[in-house]
């Protein structure tokens, strides 16, 4: 792969921007290049330069990705550092997992070649490296530490003390041993001591608490960010400092003065707090940044400079929305507002940065001191298709180009050699780029293939090339994705991954490259078309969108409205993924009622089904029963088409509650739904000592009337209705189970 990694510093342009570089001319801007060329020219400037690559993105999904083809062009380590949530809130229970690898990457950053990170984890406020070192315990065998106080650095560290490790972040203390589990260590460490000097030092299993390796010396990072120990005066001085916030305002906000009192006697009694990183700004005065563990000679990377300006701003923006929830709840002092630097301050951070856009885009806090356009074409998504990929390799080759084929193992390699040889071309394995009209198999990973016409060169990976067998097809996404050309008419509206909204206006045939090939051609807001390859359809997804199809606003090309529109749809999911939580949080409290097993009455109703019950089936009824005869509360969706015997399953488990005394109810959305399943019931339940009635619109005043007394007096054992049910006035005796049918209608 090296040899692949080098073949970037032969164009002219990435001379050029080298040279840029050392003259000191910052920031540098490169256009034209897609995510691959990025991370293959981000890991030539790492190699040739000598200094560490800082790369930012705009969200951790982009770093994962960037992070992967980085380390597939450099083979050498690549951090990826993580974003984390701010604790500024008491909750019952916090996971610091992030956290933990935030400091673990921190504490690497000072000597790694090369860094990822999305703009939320880079600007995000932290403690300074040399707190970092100072809340550090380091141990070795044969120094003398005494207990007592190794204990008391752990706990000003972030460590929670407890019975037995079982975890990051935890010790426990026994007799003359520690047990400690650094967030940076794969394995928890056990040190034995003989009085106060380390006698032995070791790894163990979590499980079986069997050592593993023995060791000499152990570093141990700390669990937290926010460390009040750390503050100017300690935790005691940052209880002042937290009280004299107040002093000109306890009058006016009454509940902020009792809340920061709690927070200052906490700290007064424990050294410590569950909500410190609101405090930051307090325990370290100067405003600390991942930018700042960077050595002075690094280099900044933005890989989609309006992207992650958006995503700066976005986050300021939720920062900003937060800091004034807690105000007016009387939980933070007015001041503490500054928990990230913006885009302002990563600009003026004074680090050497290269842009790398997609685009020409004007960008005023960032303009450009060099700018080269870089002509690089990404390679065809063949989707396995080996016939078309071969062709192509054909084109190549006749043309005089060198073509790479990346797989991922030699054994790959010698796969892809024989169905290379067997689709009628010449190709060899090796460790060198080949020569002009050869083609050459190389062992390396890469996410996607590329080209540079200007070097006669084009790399393809496996996954191009060759489709890989799988077990099983499982669809992973609801997209309506295109699989054809002929799904398309033209007008109608599509949606490509990267660019957003666009109208499908046919296909076209051009000559690229001395071969001709297929686009789709998509118009976008404006004069904008964009080509796509047909062999790579895979980017392209109908719209499914509401509203009038001539009415659809369309997304620019180049513009940042599609990926603010992918942002805030990220901001709901999140925020339905928070209320979820707490509301599944709230029901792991409740105490439920645990359904007796199965009896006879039972097994006499389950054994009349009148057919043979299919596998899946007999796996969600045995699995229903297990929830209710648990005392948790039962929450489970069932899925499946139409006549897979979704009923049948639901209407065990109404026997299974009637049985037990209690009444269930069967919610349904439209009238004709109710009265189906009612006469479901009514010959399922045939033989049986069940009361069933039937609630919807079509039943008078009186007859509704009648319904509720006998719901409320228990004499109606299950009862099927639409939204009638949510009527204020029913009370049920003791209602056991509620069957939700069709949810989302």
């Amino acid at each position: 792969m090296t040899e692949i990694t080098k073949s970037i510093t032969y164009l002219k342009e990435y001379k050029e921007l080298k040279a840029a570089l050392l003259a000191g001319k910052t920031p540098v801007l490169g256009v034209g290049l897609s995510a691959i060329h990025k991370a293959h020219l981000a890991a030539a400037l790492g190699m040739e330069l000598g200094r560490t690559v800082c790369v930012l993105t705009d969200d951790d999904a982009a770093a994962v990705r960037f992070a992967a083809d980085l380390h597939g062009f450099s083979e050498k380590p690549v951090l990826q550092l993580p974003a984390r949530e701010l604790v500024m809130a008491d909750v019952v229970g916090v996971s610091r997992g992030y956290e933990q690898k935030r400091l673990a990457v921190l504490d690497e950053l000072a000597k790694a070649p090369f860094v990822v990170a999305s703009v939320q984890a880079a600007l995000q406020r932290t403690l300074p490296p040399d707190a970092l070192r100072r809340a550090a315990v380091t141990l070795a065998v044969g120094e003398s530490a005494p207990l007592d106080e190794l204990t008391q650095k752990l706990l000003c560290a972030g460590y929670e003390r407890c019975a037995q490790v079982e975890g990051a972040g935890q010790f426990s203390v026994r007799g003359g041993i520690l047990d400690v589990y650094p967030p940076q260590a794969a394995h928890p460490y056990r040190v034995e001591f003989w009085d106060d000097e380390i006698d032995s030092l070791s790894t163990f299993d979590v499980g079986s608490q069997r050592r593993l390796e023995s060791v000499q010396t152990l570093r141990c990072l700390p669990c937290m960010e926010a460390l009040p120990h750390l503050a100017a005066q300690g935790a005691e001085g940052l209880a002042a400092a937290v009280e004299a916030t107040l002093q000109t305002r306890r009058k006016k906000h009454a509940d902020l003065a009792a809340n920061i009192a709690r927070d200052a006697e906490r700290l007064r009694e424990t050294g410590g707090l569950p909500a410190a990183d609101k405090y930051l700004p307090l325990i370290y005065p100067a405003l600390t940044t991942a930018l700042d563990y960077l050595p002075e000679n690094a280099l900044l990377l933005i890989e989609d400079t309006p992207r992650l300006r958006d995503a700066a701003r976005d986050f300021a923006a939720r920062i900003a929305d937060d800091v004034t929830a807690l105000l007016e709840r009387g939980e933070l002092p007015p001041g503490l507002d500054e928990y990230a630097l913006d885009f302002a301050g990563l600009c003026a951070c004074g680090r050497p940065i290269v842009r790398l856009d997609s685009f020409l885009n004007q960008i005023p806090e960032l303009a450009p001191a060099h700018l080269e356009n870089f002509v690089a074409n990404q390679m065809n998504a063949y989707g396995g298709n080996l016939d078309m990929a071969a062709a192509d390799i054909r084109a190549y080759t006749q043309q005089g180009r060198a073509v790479a084929v990346v797989c991922g193992s030699e054994l790959r390699c010698r796969n892809m050699l024989d169905a290379l040889t067997d689709a009628g071309l010449k190709a060899t394995i090796g460790d060198r780029l080949p020569k002009g009209g050869c083609v050459t198999v190389l062992e390396g990973m890469l996410s996607a293939g590329f080209e540079y016409p200007d070097l006669g060169l084009v790399v393809m990976t496996e996954g191009q090339v060759l489709a890989r067998r799988r077990k099983t097809q499982v669809k992973r996404s609801s997209r309506d994705r295109v699989k054809s050309y002929t799904d398309l008419t033209p007008g109608d509206l599509v949606v490509h991954e990267h660019h957003g909204i666009g109208r499908f206006i046919g296909m076209e045939r051009m000559t690229v490259d001395g071969a001709a090939r297929d686009f789709v051609k998509i118009a976008f807001a404006g004069t904008d078309f964009l080509y796509v390859p047909a062999t790579s359809l895979d980017l392209i997804s109908k719209y499914i969108g509401g509203g009038e199809p001539d009415k659809v606003r369309l997304n620019k090309l180049g513009g940042t409205d599609w990926s603010r529109a992918k942002t805030r749809a990220k901001a709901a999911a999140k925020e339905l993924a928070e209320g979820l939580i707490r509301l599944y949080a709230e029901r792991a409290k409740v105490k439920g009622y645990a359904f007796p097993a199965d009896d006879e009455w039972q097994r006499e109703f389950e054994d009349a089904f009148p057919y043979e019950e299919t596998e899946d089936q007999l796996r969600c009824i045995a699995e229903i029963k297990a929830d209710m005869e648990s005392d948790r509360p039962m929450d489970r969706l069932l899925c499946g088409d139409v006549g897979f015997g979704k009923t049948e399953v639901a209407l065990r488990a109404v026997m299974k509650c009637v049985l037990a005394g209690k009444q269930a109810a069967i919610l349904v959305p439209t009238t004709v739904l109710a009265r189906q399943h009612y006469l479901t019931a009514l010959q399922r339940f045939q033989g049986h000592p069940l009361t069933i009635e039937l609630l919807t619109r079509y039943k008078t005043g009186s007859e509704q009337t009648a319904i509720l007394k006998k719901l409320e007096a228990g004499s109606i054992d299950l009862v099927i209705g639409t939204h009638k049910l949510f009527n204020k006035k029913i009370k049920f005796k003791d209602l056991g189970l509620l069957v939700v049918d069709e949810e989302q209608r």
